[in-house]
This record gives structure tokens, C-alpha cells and sequence, in this order.
């Protein structure tokens, strides 16, 4: 896996002790997150990333969509300290939207479907750490860290904003739910309730990842729809990953994924 990450070194990562967390701390947890998603990363290059904390707290995380002078795509993190589980958190989702090789800040119709990967992909990544670092963290010492990656993505899935209200299934809830997340993909109860629908599909074959890799390669859009989006995607991508496709079409369109 080639994959290059750097960290600013700065005190705006906030203070642990006397000092911020060190820059190759941060690195190893974003590189363990980044390694939940081995497949997709050896399915494409991935451009070089470049971490830095935010402005302030109020900031959300983000990714710039111009690249910087280096060439380097930069990640901007509003999480401070150690605290490695919201790092993560934080981190996977941004990396997501570069493993899907955003490109456009102009929102589109089925934008919703990136964000909700993305919300997806944190969950993943929090899950799959915590099963590696209890047997082989980047250091002895963090081995202790595993149990609170756990409960950082339990909390988030046991939320009750987080799930589909009682009697309703998720086929309903997503037809209401659909004129407002394509006014605003950006919903993150919402994003949320569909990355855990999402998430038994890629936890029980991670090679799902590598489809990701070919979306956005594509002109944005105007009037697209749901079921034009999966089309194009599939235009997009190899023929062997049409399957992987096609079981988030049907996952998020009415079909049990398979």
C-alpha cells in the first residue's frame, strides 16, 4: 500500500500535558484508519495528504477541493489532544472523499450518497481498528485505545436520531427523506442512518471498496437521478466491480444487499 500523509506540526493541535500530540502520532492513527481501506487504496493511486488541525473548534472538518502548492490535498481536522477515536472518526471520512476523487464543491442531486459513504466509512474504519489494535497497534501502549474505538462507532450507531423511527422500513424512510438531502447532502442524522444500512455491505466484503474508487470520474451532473447516478457509475467503473455496484443500488434502493 503507497499511500503519503504528512501532519503540520503546529500547537493549534491543542495541549496534552505541556504540548500538542506529536505530528507522527496523528500520522500513525490516520495511517491505521487509512490501512481499514487497503483495497481501494492499491486499486488506484491515492494523492499525497496533508493534515492540518482547523482554524478554530467551530470549523468542521473539511478537505480542500484546490490542491496545495506541493500537490497535496489537504485535510483539515477539527478534533484536538489525543483524543485518537474522534480522530478517526474525523479523519476516515475526509479520506473517503478522497478515495472517491472529489473534485466539484457544487452540489448535486445524489451528493447525499457521497456524504453518506463518507459517514459510512468512519464507522468502518472505527469498527476495523478496534479488532486490530487490540492484537497489533502501531504501538504496544495503544493496544488500551481499542475498546474506546468501539464505543466511539457504538455510541453513533445506538444514537436513536441515528436509526429509522419504529414500523417504519428503511425504503420509506429514505423516499421521505430524499427531497431533502438533495436540497442538502449534508444532513448527518440523516447521512448517518444510511451509512448503517450501508455498513454490513462493505464490513462483509471489503473489496466493495475498490468500486468507490471510480466514483466522480465523471462530469457533474445537473438533473441527475438516483437511478442515473448508478448508471454512469457503472460506465465509470471495471466490469469485474459492476456486481459491487450494483449492491449498493439495491441497498439503498429497496433490495436486501446479497
Amino acid at each position: 500500500m503507497t499511500l503519503v500523509i504528512g501532519v503540520v506540526d503546529t500547537p493549534d493541535w491543542g495541549v496534552v500535558g505541556d504540548r500538542p500530540p506529536a505530528p507522527e502520532d496523528i500520522r500513525q492513527v490516520c495511517l491505521s484508519a487509512a490501512q481499514c481501506f487497503e483495497s481501494a487504496i492499491v486499486e488506484r493511486p491515492v494523492e499525497p495528504i496533508c493534515i492540518t488541525p482547523t482554524r478554530d473548534l467551530t470549523d468542521p472538518p473539511h478537505t480542500l477541493f484546490n490542491r496545495l502548492a506541493t500537490g497535496q490535498v489537504a485535510i483539515k481536522l477539527s478534533v484536538r489532544g489525543c483524543q485518537w477515536a474522534q480522530l478517526v472518526y474525523q479523519f476516515a471520512h475526509e479520506f473517503c472523499h478522497v478515495l472517491m476523487n472529489f473534485r466539484h464543491p457544487k452540489v448535486h442531486p445524489t451528493m447525499w450518497i457521497e456524504e453518506s459513504l463518507c459517514e459510512m466509512s468512519s464507522l468502518f474504519a472505527l469498527r476495523a481498528m478496534a479488532s486490530r489494535w487490540r492484537v497489533a497497534p502501531p504501538y504496544q501502549h495503544w493496544a488500551a485505545y481499542a475498546d474506546a474505538l468501539d464505543q466511539y462507532a457504538n455510541d453513533r450507531l445506538a444514537a436513536p436520531e441515528h436509526g429509522v423511527p419504529a414500523g417504519v422500513n428503511f425504503t420509506e424512510w429514505l423516499a421521505g427523506k430524499l427531497p431533502m438531502l438533495e436540497a442538502d447532502p449534508v444532513r448527518r442524522d440523516d447521512n448517518t442512518v444510511i451509512a448503517r444500512h450501508l455498513l454490513l455491505l462493505f464490513e462483509a466484503d471489503p473489496e466493495t471498496w475498490r468500486a468507490l474508487r471510480y466514483l466522480n470520474l465523471w462530469s457533474t451532473l445537473e438533473d441527475v437521478t438516483l437511478a442515473t447516478h448508478f448508471n454512469v457509475w457503472r460506465l465509470a467503473t471495471p466490469p469485474q466491480y459492476h456486481a459491487a455496484v450494483d449492491r449498493i443500488e439495491r441497498c439503498l434502493m429497496g433490495a436486501s444487499p446479497s
